[in-house]
């Protein structure tokens, strides 16, 4: 159907073939072409009511979201229009809640600062759906290749999923600069409740420790806003699992708080605000 995406596949006219096959490697010509002579490209693309094929990534790149598939080619035209990001690759990550999420390795055009990260997640998130919105930030000098120049999706699925090597050096982010004090855990609990009331598109939300998000009505769509909602407003990197961990206000935003001293090394550290 006309916006949907698929799998592209080929064939010749006449009977002919594109090509023989992948040379002196069968079992790789099997896997690509049908009995019909169909060959699949791999490449996943989508169709107007014109009939224009526009490209939508590869299908091996595809990310399994909560069992939704995401296409990291959509996440990362958005990043691309950004003027701080020179090149962007986004690779699935492993996640124990959603099996997967999106992840974006990133060549900025700008010095690396918490400033320049949280402002990626918000203006480059707040354009994408919950699903698809990248759940870690990281900066890199320069992206892994293949002989051809196309960026090794591989090295970096692997880097992600914690089997790294030094193919691949990650720029640091920086804590931010350290001239106010630290929110305490009233200021998170207040933040915290107030940006749950607004996914929960302002139904009344008691005022309590124990409120339990789950309980309340959440669901993993709100779950995904409601950390990267957290993660801009404090500066530091939450996953669903997090949430699932620490389900309730106290919990929380105790978690939260002892991520903001760590981080800080306890000197006390500057947020961006809303």
């Amino acid at each position: 159907a006309p916006g949907e995406p698929g799998r592209l596949k080929l064939r010749a006219h006449d009977a002919a073939r594109m090509f023989h096959g992948y040379w002196r490697d069968p079992a790789a010509t099997a896997a690509v072409f049908d009995d019909d002579g169909w060959f699949d490209t791999g490449d996943l693309v989508r169709r107007d009511v014109d009939g224009w094929l526009y490209f939508d990534g590869r299908a091996k790149d595809l990310i399994k979201v909560g069992g939704e598939n995401v296409a990291p080619f959509e996440i990362e035209a958005v990043f691309a229009t950004h003027p701080a990001v020179q090149e962007c690759a986004v690779v699935a990550k492993p996640d124990r809640v959603f099996d997967e999420v999106p992840a974006a390795f990133i060549i900025p055009t700008e010095p690396v600062t918490a400033e320049l990260h949280a402002r990626l997640l918000h203006d480059c998130n707040g354009r994408l759906p919950p699903l698809k919105q990248v759940r870690e930030i990281v900066f890199v000098k320069d992206l892994p290749r293949s002989t051809i120049r196309k960026v090794a999706k591989q090295v970096l699925r692997n880097w992600i999923a914690g089997e790294r090597d030094d193919s691949l050096a990650p720029v640091p982010v920086p804590p931010p600069a350290s001239d106010a004090s630290l929110p305490d855990a009233a200021q998170i609990r207040e933040d915290m409740l107030r940006l749950w009331q607004r996914i929960s598109r302002n139904r009344p939300i008691p005022d309590q420790d124990d409120l339990h998000f789950f309980s309340s009505g959440g669901d993993s769509l709100m779950v995904f806003e409601f950390i990267s909602l957290l993660s801009e407003r404090f500066g530091v990197q939450l996953d669903a699992e997090t949430v699932f961990d620490n389900p309730t206000v106290h919990r929380l935003s105790r978690h939260i708080e002892s991520r903001l001293h760590a981080r800080d090394g306890g000197q006390g550290a500057r947020h961006a605000s809303n």
